[in-house]
């Protein structure tokens, strides 16, 4: 790579560095995408293991910069496996012609910000840079962590990392697998090396919190109401606070609500309906927590216990659908 004098190096080229590259280059400079990789992706090209997928649904992980991209891309299933992300990527870079102005194979060796010049020099693995702005889109979990346990280096069989999968399949079949961890990646991957390897053995320091994803194919009416009011839909993401649409579940407690509420009996399979989403369950969850610790404060301040005793109560009428549902 000749030495080249830009007004912004963006460094890594997932989500965010192939939008910078749009949105900069529309907008009228020059500009450049340094990417380690021998293709794009990010995070969906390093972690290639079994079972890898998005937990944000697929409607709602995408991008939005463009409305003709939304309505024509068709996700085949509720949460994204990584192979169907990549495609999608993929598909995105070929549409906006981005691919020209990524440099693959490419790792940046060093970034200078020369004060007298005000600009900053930037060091790769195959040449030198000179730009006004540099901007990091390598993510937060961009470097892979490997446990520096005693005798790993002698260890004589095949040694995999979850963060630098191989591009080619792993056959387990027949094969004694150990795991060390149990994070998302671990959750994720275990259930499916386990339907291969011929014993699967799992090394847990810190139990995680996980709940059933509920996922499946694509519900295309659901699909369909969302593509005919993306804009609106869009707006919901960004009101709330976690970043995602609520799915109805407080309106459809409303609903309830509205039509006499239901009766104590009939309380645990209403609130398996009202939980019964996936990350909407997690999502519902913080809320009630937040509500709690709202409600055990004011009752604190007010020097009462009315407030602890229906939050209470109502915690544990909670516990009762999770245990009902098998999950603790």
């Amino acid at each position: 790579m000749p030495f080249k004098k830009l007004d912004v190096v963006i460094v890594g080229a997932g989500f965010s560095g192939l939008y910078l590259l749009h949105k900069l280059r529309s907008s009228g400079f020059s500009v450049a995408v340094i990417e380690k990789a021998d293709q794009l992706g990010g995070t969906w090209h390093w972690n290639r293991y079994p079972g890898a997928r998005c937990d944000i649904p697929s409607l709602q992980y995408s991008y939005q910069f463009d409305e003709d991209l939304q309505q024509e891309w068709n996700w085949s299933e509720k949460y994204s496996a990584q192979q169907e992300i990549l495609e999608y990527l993929n598909h995105v870079a070929d549409r906006f012609d981005l691919k020209k102005d990524i440099e693959f194979n490419t790792e940046v060796i060093s970034a200078r910000f020369n004060e007298e010049k005000s600009l900053w020099e930037i060091k790769t693995s195959h040449g030198e840079l000179e730009t006004k702005f540099c901007v990091m889109a390598t993510g937060c979990l961009s470097a892979p962590n490997t446990p520096d346990f005693k005798g790993l280096d002698d260890y004589e069989g095949q040694l995999l990392h979850t963060g630098k999968w191989p591009q080619t399949p792993v056959d387990f079949t027949d094969e004694s697998v150990a795991i060390i961890g149990t994070g998302s990646s671990s959750i994720q991957s275990i259930p499916v090396i386990a339907e291969q390897a011929k014993h699967l053995y799992v090394f847990q320091r810190t139990p995680n919190y996980a709940i059933p994803s509920n996922n499946g194919p694509m519900d295309p009416a659901e699909e369909a109401e969302v593509k005919s009011r993306y804009p609106e839909f869009r707006k919901e993401n960004w009101e709330n606070g976690f970043g995602l649409a609520g799915m109805a579940i407080e309106e459809m407690a409303v609903e309830d609500d509205e039509q006499g509420g239901v009766g104590q009996d009939d309380a645990e399979d209403q609130e398996l309906v009202l939980v019964d989403d996936g990350v909407d369950e997690v999502f519902a969850h913080a809320r009630d927590v937040e509500e709690f610790l709202d409600d055990e404060r004011a009752g604190h301040d007010a020097g009462g216990g009315g407030a602890h005793e229906t939050q209470h109560r109502q915690v544990s009428d909670l516990q009762r659908v999770l245990e009902k549902r098998g999950v603790s």
